[in-house]
């Protein structure tokens, strides 16, 4: 259960980082998101 929630919220910092306009590649290397999930979360 933690997971997920550490997991959502890992994913709203991505959302917060597409807002500032940063560069996919950076955003995944500091989230240890995929470039795929950061694109998916873009739309």
């Amino acid at each position: 259960m933690l997971e997920g929630a550490r997991l959502a919220g890992i994913r709203e910092v991505a959302k917060n980082m597409l807002a500032l306009n940063m560069d996919i590649a950076t955003i995944a290397r500091a989230t240890g998101l995929s470039e795929r999930e950061i694109l998916v979360l873009k739309k």
